[in-house]
């Protein structure tokens, strides 16, 4: 009986040990609101447990601004403050996560605690997360635990066992800053891969945002999360737009056309997207600005423009507006009116482009008609 009960201890002791190995994080919200949605923004702190230390993480959960609300939770970073604004305008519930004050070996686990506490208050049936390369290991691990992952210029080699849906997207910085970003095409069932031609993820912060056009790659993320959601309740989702081998060269070989810019950019042995003589890329996915331009953006610049202490990828080549000026700045690219020949069919032109890309659940029909009013202002 004594060899009996020594057994029993020991197997108790053992049970145990696992469980603690195995589940080191346990974690209690410090604060709770059952009323959700009687706020507008509801801060939470997570009481993270493990060993013998206690560890806060600061979290803020934003109600959607729409009362048929999708019934989703999407977890972001909290240096994703402008795209969570966005999110929660189109009725998504949005909670924020303070990831850069936690210990880089408590935040995968920390990823999972709190999506699946924050799933619970806000009582939601779907849990999207989004995060970009700065993040991609801290979810690594629980990937699992959410229904569907948008992410941002992400190596997605780790993530191939998953199954979850999954969209992609990055934009031309990828291939031109100064480490430039190497894409790999997945070729997976459950994978949709976006290149947004003519735009940057650094468009994305809210002080570059001050300083250029209010569209952009934010345009192109609402739409992927609206297609992401979609995709998840059930939709077919959009096919991938991505460069293909064709698409791509040597940047030591881009010609790159002679319109009176100045800056340097990279040449050498990355690949870069091919560029028409104007200097646009017309491969991935093109937004309505983009299929009818009136200017050639100098994505190339970005790192240089960082080194100024400037917002990067705000640098744009305007067209002229006719000829005369055109030939009066020896500008090879054809003037506004040589392209479109009136501000009435640019407008009208850009509308069918925006229309379709609708239907292609590509674009929002909100942001359409923002492109569309915009159209009306060209420098005609």
């Amino acid at each position: 009986m004594q060899i009996l009960g020594a057994f029993a201890q020991w197997l108790i002791y053992v049970t145990a040990l696992i469980c603690f190995l195995c589940f080191p994080i346990r974690s209690e919200p410090l604060s709770s609101d059952l009323n959700i949605f009687a706020q507008d923004e509801i801060p939470q702190r997570i009481l993270i447990k493990r060993d013998k230390t206690d560890i806060i993480l600061d979290a803020k959960i934003l109600a959607p601004r729409q009362q048929k609300a999708p019934s989703a939770l999407l977890i972001l970073p909290l240096s994703e403050g402008p795209f969570a604004q966005e999110a929660r305008a189109l009725g998504f519930n949005v909670a924020l996560i303070d990831l850069d004050r936690l210990p880089e070996e408590l935040r995968s686990l920390a990823v999972h605690e709190v999506g699946l506490k924050l799933k619970s208050l806000t009582k939601t049936t779907i849990l999207l997360g989004f995060f970009d390369a700065q993040f991609s290991r801290s979810y690594l691990q629980n990937a699992r635990i959410f229904d569907g992952l948008l992410v941002r210029e992400v190596d997605l080699e780790p993530f191939r066992a998953l199954s979850t849906p999954i969209i992609h997207l990055w934009g031309e910085d990828a291939y031109w800053r100064r480490a430039p970003w190497r894409a790999t095409r997945m070729n997976k069932k459950n994978i949709r891969e976006f290149f947004i031609s003519g735009e940057t993820a650094s468009s994305l912060s809210m002080n570059c945002r001050k300083s250029q056009k209010p569209l952009g790659m934010m345009v192109a993320q609402k739409a992927l999360l609206n297609a992401l959601y979609a995709w998840v309740l059930g939709e077919t989702p959009p096919a991938s737009r991505a460069p293909g081998p064709r698409d791509l060269i040597l940047a030591k070989e881009l010609i790159w056309p002679e319109i009176g810019v100045g800056l340097m950019r990279p040449r050498d042995d990355r690949l870069v997207p091919r560029v028409d003589r104007d200097g646009n890329t017309h491969s991935g996915l093109q937004l309505p600005d983009h299929v009818l331009p009136i200017a050639t953006p100098l994505n190339f610049a970005m790192d240089q423009q960082r080194a100024e202490g400037a917002c990067p990828a705000t640098s744009v080549a305007p067209f002229s507006s006719d000829k005369s000026g055109r030939e009066k700045s020896h500008d090879p690219r054809q003037s506004l009116v040589e392209r479109y020949g009136s501000r009435t069919y640019f407008v009208a032109t850009m509308r069918v482009v925006a229309e379709k890309l609708v239907r292609e659940k590509l674009l929002l029909q909100q942001d359409a008609e923002s492109y569309v009013r915009a159209a009306k202002d060209a420098p005609f």
